[in-house]
């Protein structure tokens, strides 16, 4: 008995996943993300210093606190679909923040210094691909990198938190601001711990989240600091 000839349409089919097609898949799903949060960073960087005037004093942080653009950030980066492409995408939005901020704060008629925007830069850069691909860690709830992304997460929201209960406290309005982000952060912290449950994972987690608040309450804190960091 011989065996029937595959069909030509099976012969003709080009197989799939290869060549230029899974290469322009790739891009598009690196790239699509990063330039859709960079539209977005720049817009909503913009707003952001047009906001700072619209908002009610007590709550006036929120237009430009790190928290907020890291938030953002983190949002923008579930659009990716991997950890990577995330990190990307994060970093793009922070850079983009930063710079819509810049551009709304001359249209406005402020002044907005190279200081100022070389150290934000620096921080997008150092802060975003943690922040970006921990989403997709958290997300995805992975054994090793879970707990260290989730203490990220956490401790820049308690940080910047901390910083303005201990040092903004008595020379800003901001006070109950801050005290609810740092509870949140707490709080942040402690549901994640929940969903870890293994205790060497807590553990990470919880230690990750203090250096990076005790990070966040130094750099703001020391201007030598930041004079030293942005050159």
């Amino acid at each position: 008995m011989t065996t029937p000839a595959p069909p030509l349409t099976a012969l003709a089919a080009p197989r799939r996943g290869r060549g230029p097609d899974r290469r322009r898949g790739v891009l598009r799903g690196v790239l699509a993300p990063a330039l859709l949060a960079a539209g977005v960073g720049t817009a909503l960087g913009v707003l952001t210093s047009y906001a700072q005037g619209w908002l009610p004093e007590q709550v006036a942080p929120l237009a430009n606190s790190s928290t907020s653009w890291c938030v953002v950030a983190a949002l923008l980066a579930l659009t990716a679909r991997s950890a990577p492409a995330g990190a990307l995408a994060a970093t793009a939005a922070l850079l983009s923040l930063n710079a819509g901020y810049g551009l709304g704060s001359e249209l406005r008629g402020y002044v907005y210094g190279s200081q100022g925007l070389a150290f934000w830069s620096l921080a997008a850069v150092v802060a975003g691909p943690p922040v970006g691909a921990a989403v997709h860690w958290v997300r995805q709830r992975r054994r090793l990198l879970g707990p260290p992304a989730a203490g990220v997460l956490a401790g820049v929201v308690a940080g910047e938190g901390a910083y303005g209960v201990l040092v903004l406290a008595d020379v800003t309005p901001y006070g109950p601001y801050h005290g609810v982000q740092l509870a949140l952060g707490v709080v942040g912290l402690a549901w994640a711990c929940v969903r870890l449950r293994r205790p060497a994972g807590v553990a990470v987690a919880v230690a990750v989240a203090v250096a990076v608040a005790v990070a966040f309450v130094v750099v703001y804190g020391d201007p030598q600091l930041f004079s030293q960091v942005v050159g």
